[in-house]
């Protein structure tokens, strides 16, 4: 027996426990960009799963305390498909939005510890790659691109350009979650730079950041989104022109006297 919901793209669920139900559902709304179903949203998901068993060989089927219930959990169900087809809507839109607004709040955590929040990148221009290791060969040419023309700067420009790669671990169970940091830890060697993970998923719901496609952030002095681009980024010469001209811009841009550090 299984429960067909044709809101979470028709994928079926097979009874098992409760734990397992919810822990599928959530990782099938992941691939579908769904990133705001929270662990309470499961939690109490699960717990509606958990009655299902009554419906087989129900006490009393005439009984009004069973149709109640049977009410209540229709009801409930009913909610969360809702909300979570909401909810993705919304975060679909979020991202050209959020191009000339203030970066949303975000916290992120390397693999040896580091701690990384929006606050704390004011000041500096910075360029954000947000991707899930399956697919970050897709942007590596436009990176190369970019990676040469920081190193063509003046010291003092480079200086004021942070480049920041945030890795997408919130598909990452604990057992595992030991080795990603190690890996996390050795791609930040090779490539030179502090390599971050999104452990929770908070920030890929606020950013509305596609899970199966590169993300490209550039943020300036302020902190407000000068740039943001999800999908496929093409490393053409127009493309790679455009981005190289706007980080020049913000770098030369003197926000000193304005930037207001922001309160914690």
């Amino acid at each position: 027996m299984s429960i067909k919901c044709s809101a979470f793209k028709d994928f079926f669920i097979p009874f098992s426990t409760p734990g397992v139900i919810a822990i599928d559902i959530r990782r099938n709304l992941r691939k579908e960009g769904m990133r705001n179903v929270t662990k309470r949203n499961m939690d109490t998901l699960a717990k509606f799963i958990d009655n299902f068993h009554l419906f087989a060989n129900p006490p009393l089927e005439g009984d009004e305390e069973y149709s109640a219930m049977k009410t209540r959990i229709y009801a409930g169900m009913l909610t969360i498909v809702l909300s979570l087809v909401i909810f993705s809507a919304l975060q679909a839109a979020a991202s050209p939005l959020l191009i000339g607004r203030e970066a949303p709040p975000f916290q992120v955590e390397s693999g040896d510890g580091k701690v990384l929040e929006a606050k704390m990148l004011r000041g500096k221009v910075v360029v954000l790659f947000y991707e899930s290791k399956d697919i970050i060969a897709k942007s590596r040419p436009l990176k190369i691109i970019l990676n040469a023309f920081y190193k063509e700067q003046k010291k003092e420009d480079q200086q004021m350009i942070l480049r920041v790669p945030i890795f997408d671990c919130t598909g990452v169970s604990w057992p595992f979650k030991g080795i990603w940091k190690n890996g996390l830890i050795e791609n930040s060697k090779r490539v030179g730079m502090t390599v971050y993970g999104d452990w929770n998923g908070k920030m890929a719901a606020s950013y509305g950041m596609k899970s199966d496609d590169t993300n490209l952030l550039i943020i300036d002095k302020r902190g407000i989104i000068r740039y943001f681009q999800s999908g496929v980024v093409t490393d053409n010469g127009e493309t790679a022109t455009i981005l190289k001209k706007l980080l020049k811009d913000l770098v030369a841009e003197n926000h000193e006297d304005k930037i207001i550090p922001k309160q914690s």
